[in-house]
């Protein structure tokens, strides 16, 4: 079974029939809830334990994990990309 946004909002559109709007409305917004606080909780685990980088709140990690991605990752990218390109054209 597919796990899809389309195929999640197919299903609540089914269930509005038999709930009340309002419910939907609760369920969506406590998944989201519990989805963001586990999203910076792991990128704090993640930052700490593999980078050494800490944080202490959800804004602070996603933009510290920010950062890590573009000054750190984006670099190496592209310095793979300058070699592939490079081993390509040869």
């Amino acid at each position: 079974m597919e796990c899809s946004p389309r195929l999640k909002l197919k299903e609540i559109e089914n269930y509005e029939g038999k709930l009340e709007k309002e419910i939907l409305y609760e369920v969506a917004a406590k998944r989201f809830e519990y989805t963001y606080e586990s999203l910076w909780k792991l990128l704090r685990l993640y930052l700490l334990e593999l980078k050494g980088l800490e944080c202490n709140s959800p804004m602070d990690c996603f933009k510290t994990f920010y950062d890590f991605i573009v000054r750190r990752v984006f670099p190496l990218l592209e310095k793979i990309l300058k070699v592939v390109e490079k081993d390509c054209k040869t």
